[in-house]
């Protein structure tokens, strides 16, 4: 039996196990060995379903037709669908599913083995809404036993420095596909404990793709007076141009990219240039060292205090990531390290996944925060306006519970509505988790006393709530 660890990413998904040498290994594509990595792009069609590359060379023949893309980003979006060639509406975690199924088989092709419990990988700042539709997507997969984890400490377990016998404190910072999250953790010989997180949900390679398209496309429109983003073809055909504009600036050579584009129709010579991707750069980099200054602040913590600096994610092999955090810490280039930053998150998902199926005993305590406030929406009767109040404060160590008791404020009032809210992000969020009622009261008057008591998973999900009456 194996045990997978799934990295169900924004741009790519991986599959990975612990082999018979007991190191972490990918599976390949099923129709391709030499591909280890699923581009996270699904395509319902005549010809099926056209999952990672096989979609991607579709799109090559057919730019126009309408693909499904980054469908993590969604999955917080309840209303949002993806419509097939037949106009059948597809949720998020539909399409996820498709691309962990097709994961599943490429494990049983190399693998020959049945399924066993297996780790599934979530941002650390993804709210319960995320998480829940992760579980749902695994379960619609086929999956019967999921497990997530936070893509930090997957990676922390891939870099191995969780098994030393000194304690040693780790800033993991993960710079991905749709995501940066920045996680500061405490190992020792009896596991894993994160002490903070922080992160950014709306920044990763796919906004840098994005902020370099919408250079292009500026420079198109001032001189045709169209915008080519509207157009599905020609948006495709930019984020291809701007994702290798990118990497090219990325390393030494050129100080721009040219290229001769026949957009709409219309022709286009743009030129992209070094100093124009320096201040891009600039500016995304900012954002995330200023998340890992309040992450740092929430632990209590600064830079002298992190003995090692884990880069994980593709977009952390930039250049400007590494200068600047090096700028910005002081610390040892020695002490920040990159270690095959692609696939470390679906490592330390396999080491995990391993480690749970097989030697439970082994497996050491892995202890995660809350992401995120969880509040409950009160009237506020200072403002005169709704509000909320803390029950579960972000950074909390999992599992953990809050209990509170709440009052009725009418004499006729025959039952108690309440609005569990999760808060998080600069400047923050706030996502509902939905309402609960409690009643009818038994012998309503004014200032009833309600208890309500909340709950968070070790995985960080809401764990629901309790409501007694007195």
């Amino acid at each position: 039996m194996i045990f997978p660890g799934i990295d169900l990413g924004t741009t790519f998904s991986m599959i990975a196990h612990v082999n018979a040498h007991g190191q972490p290994a990918l599976f390949p594509d099923v129709h391709n060995a030499s591909q280890f990595r699923t581009p996270s792009v699904v395509y319902v069609g005549r010809e099926g379903c056209l999952i990672g590359d096989a979609a991607e060379e579709l799109l090559e023949d057919a730019p126009e037709l309408n693909v499904a893309r980054f469908v993590k980003a969604r999955l917080s979006q309840s209303t949002w669908r993806y419509a097939d060639w037949k106009d059948r509406q597809w949720s998020a975690e539909a399409l996820s599913a498709l691309i962990v199924r097709k994961l599943l088989k490429d494990a049983d092709t190399f693998a020959n083995e049945p399924i066993g419990q297996a780790v599934v990988t979530v941002p650390a700042q993804f709210t319960d809404e995320q998480r829940r539709a992760t579980l749902r997507a695994a379960s619609l997969a086929g999956l019967g036993s999921v497990r997530l984890i936070e893509e930090p400490v997957a990676a922390a377990t891939f870099y191995g420095l969780d098994e030393g016998a000194a304690d040693k404190t780790l800033l993991v910072y993960d710079f991905g596909g749709g995501t940066f999250d920045v996680t500061i953790l405490q190992t020792s010989k009896d596991g894993l404990f994160v002490l903070a997180s922080d992160g950014i949900a709306n920044l990763g390679g796919r906004i840098l793709d994005e902020r370099i398209m919408a250079v292009i496309a500026e420079g198109f429109q001032r001189k045709h007076g169209r915008s080519p983003l509207a157009d599905p073809a020609s948006s495709q055909r930019l984020r291809r141009i701007a994702e290798q504009a990118k990497i090219k600036l990325s390393k030494p050579g050129p100080n721009q990219v040219t290229q001769s584009l026949l957009l709409l129709g219309q022709p286009f010579d743009f030129a992209f240039t070094r100093q124009q991707f320096d201040a891009l750069m600039t500016e995304a980099v900012s954002e995330t060292l200023a998340s890992c200054q309040r992450c740092l602040q929430a632990a209590s913590l600064t830079w002298k205090d992190v003995d090692k600096v884990l880069l994980t994610g593709g977009s952390s092999m930039i250049p400007h990531v590494q200068h600047n955090l090096l700028q910005v810490s002081g610390k040892n280039p020695r002490d920040v390290v990159c270690k095959q930053p692609h696939q470390a998150v679906a490592f330390g998902a396999a080491i995990l996944a391993h480690r749970f199926g097989r030697d439970k005993s082994g497996a050491g305590t892995i202890q995660q925060v809350s992401g995120a406030d969880l509040c409950l929406r009160v009237w506020d009767r200072q403002t005169n306006r709704p509000g909320l109040e803390m029950l579960i404060e972000r950074n909390t160590p999992l599992p953990t519970s809050y209990s509170r008791t709440f009052y009725t404020n009418r004499d006729d009032q025959v039952r108690l509505v309440l609005e569990f809210v999760q808060r998080r992000g600069q400047p923050a969020e706030e996502f509902s988790l939905g309402h609960f009622a409690f009643g009818p009261i038994r012998d309503p008057k004014r200032n009833y006393p309600v208890e309500v008591t909340v709950s968070l998973e070790s995985d960080g999900r809401d764990h629901g709530d309790k409501l007694r009456e007195y």
